[in-house]
């Protein structure tokens, strides 16, 4: 039984190199489908790309039957690695952006309650997931970790931003970039891993601490909504992925 979030950097830090060289991808309207033929893309032991996918890159293991899972273990986020993308209208002179501990902490606190929420909630789709608090059987564990974020402006503390000026406007607060895996709890095995990179408010606004934790939000129920919609499709489509 595994404690710990599931190591998938080296396949995360692959997509994410897929995804900064590759041009921006939208949310497509054609059906997702999970071609698995001997052209297929394929990476690990089954996992296969997911094509016409809402995310930057998606690989999901089309032989699992996801119905069979009622529980998740939302693993804390991993911040270990994140690169930082310093914003281009940040004086020279002021210190660089970075994360600190308090920062962290906040992130992950935030993450856990977004992710939470959308995952348990009751849709027309499902009934929601029951959010456990320990690996077990019959329990997917989401692991997710950020790759990069790249903020829109200084940050919002007085070491970075110019004495007297008050007021900073931006268009959102930036974007965040996050790798996920979705493993069977109890055995490790891996399930669907993702890369994917989201914008807060694309709208010109005040930039702070307090509009910036918004935006992240935003991201962050993003995320869960698509997460929680590809495991109802996956639990819903089992059987006719089977007779393709």
């Amino acid at each position: 039984m595994l404690h710990k979030s599931v190591p998938f950097w080296a396949a995360a830090s692959k997509l994410f190199a897929v995804v900064l060289s590759a041009a921006a991808l939208v949310a497509c309207s054609q059906q997702a489908t999970i071609p698995t033929g001997e052209d297929a893309e394929k990476i690990g032991d089954n996992l296969y790309k997911v094509e016409n996918s809402s995310v930057k890159a998606a690989f999901v293991d089309p032989e699992v039957d996801f119905a069979v899972y009622k529980k998740i273990y939302i693993a804390p986020l991993n911040l270990d690695k994140v690169k930082i993308i310093q914003p281009s209208s940040s004086p020279t002179n002021r210190k660089p952006w970075e994360l600190t501990d308090k920062d962290k902490e906040l992130l992950t606190k935030r993450y856990q309650e977004v992710m939470t929420k959308y995952l348990q909630e009751e849709t027309s789709a499902s009934t929601g997931y029951e959010i456990v608090n320990a690996p077990g059987e019959g329990v997917l564990q989401l692991s997710s970790a950020i790759l990069a974020i790249a903020p829109t402006a200084a940050k919002d503390d007085f070491k970075s931003r110019p004495v007297g000026r008050s007021r900073v406007f931006t268009e959102g607060a930036g974007s965040m970039t996050i790798g996920f895996a979705i493993n069977d709890s109890a055995t490790g095995k891996a399930l669907i891993t993702a890369v994917d990179q989201r914008s807060g408010w694309g709208t010109y606004r005040s930039n702070n601490r307090v509009t910036n934790m918004s935006d992240v939000s935003l991201m962050f129920g993003n995320w869960a909504n698509k997460i929680r919609h590809g495991l109802d499709s996956l639990s819903a489509n089992f059987e006719t992925r089977q007779q393709q």
